[in-house]
């Protein structure tokens, strides 16, 4: 399932580049929620601090053909609403159940299809409907299914 690594298209090392970035993103909130104690702007701060190096290394490596104006808008778009989503998604995934901050997760697509439709008039086709039916029953059902509570550990006993 694998694309051929001899094509020389990219396209293996675009997708283990995708899902060592999906799995990174899912960690976030264990980290965040095992962190508490730090301050939510500070770790706000430090994710930014990190993705915008990350950002700036791999920029040029993009086809770029952007007006003076599209510049300013990529800027804004990049830094103050990326950082205000930072902040909020640190402050989120730290206090909801894991569970939640799951589900949110994964609610993205859909919600991304839906303002596609609403703002951009664009037509959502079967396996797009599909697709965005699926992740809300899962979600649903993952919210909804009882979960299972494991007893509790006995204390450490290191003095016998």
């Amino acid at each position: 399932c694998l694309p051929a690594r001899e094509t020389g298209d990219g396209m293996l090392a675009g997708l283990l580049i995708g899902v060592l970035s999906g799995t990174l993103y899912a960690a976030v909130p264990m980290l965040h929620q095992r962190h508490a104690r730090l301050d939510n702007e500070l770790r706000t701060w430090a994710q930014f601090v990190f993705a915008l190096p990350v950002f700036l290394v791999t920029a040029p490596a993009a086809d770029w053909s952007l007006t003076w104006q599209d510049f300013w808008l990529v800027l804004y778009l990049g830094l103050a609403v990326n950082l205000v989503g930072h902040y909020l998604w640190v402050q989120i995934s730290t206090v909801l159940p894991l569970t939640t901050t799951s589900a949110l997760g994964y609610l993205q697509l859909p919600a991304s299809l839906a303002f596609n439709v609403a703002l951009l008039g664009e037509e959502m086709n079967l396996g797009m409907l599909a697709g965005a039916a699926c992740i809300i029953a899962g979600n649903v059902l993952a919210l909804q299914s009882p979960r299972p509570t494991l007893p509790p550990e006995p204390p450490l006993n290191l003095g016998e």
